[in-house]
């Protein structure tokens, strides 16, 4: 099961929103997200968090709709996009897809990818989308189509993970490691896709990787 995680990061666009709800077989929204949710004609199957980013107003309006939240407390050990994630995965999503992961406060950006991570050991697929980008962790093959940008950059995110070949790039790489206690490394940063896919191979680690449409 594909499922839609709506969080309340930089607000994507209405067509963006529409076009990922399409392919998913469940949505769910994180505290103010559902705003832009709302806002393109989407309604959660559930909608949870703290709600300290949503107005009375707002709140009152969403349960007049039928949409009611599964509230959490402030203080809490989790951040909403935590809860979300977890709940998509205890009701069997195998595919994650992420809108408002990107961008907004740095330290919300960074647990996200941290949620990427964690979903990523699990054995579920989760790609954090925005406009122009799309960000992911891969530890044994991380593929990309031409459709979703030619720019692609791979960052280490564990303390090493090797390159066994990459495939379709123009900056092939065969049997390197990246090492994030290496000094003034190498950069994974700004390849180039040159053929309509292209692959990294890995092993012995996890990578974190970025897509790119430069056109937009």
């Amino acid at each position: 099961m594909k499922a839609l995680i709506c969080l309340n990061g930089d607000r994507p666009e209405k067509r963006l929103v529409a076009q990922c709800a399409s392919e998913c077989e469940t949505v769910i929204c994180a505290d103010g997200a559902l705003q832009y949710l709302l806002g393109a004609g989407i309604f959660p199957d559930l909608w949870l968090g703290d709600m300290d980013s949503v107005s009375p107003e707002r709140l009152s309006e969403a349960k007049a709709r039928g949409i009611i939240p599964k509230t959490y407390p402030m203080q809490k050990d989790y951040t909403d996009g935590q809860l979300a994630v977890k709940e998509a995965i205890a009701s069997g999503a195998d595919e994650l897809l992420l809108l408002g992961a990107l961008g907004g406060r740095s330290d919300h950006l960074l647990e996200n990818m941290r949620l990427l991570y964690d979903a990523c050991r699990m054995g579920v697929r989760a790609v954090a989308c925005s406009k122009r980008e799309r960000v992911f962790l891969s530890g044994d093959v991380a593929e990309f189509s031409e459709e979703n940008g030619r720019l692609v950059s791979m960052l280490p995110y564990t303390d090493t993970v090797t390159v066994l070949r990459t495939e379709g790039l123009q900056y092939p790489l065969t049997d390197y490691t990246f090492s994030r206690g290496e000094f003034f490394a190498i950069s994974g940063v700004s390849n180039v896709l040159v053929e309509r896919r292209g692959r990294y191979i890995l092993s012995g680690g996890y990578g974190l990787f970025v897509q790119v449409k430069q056109n937009e």
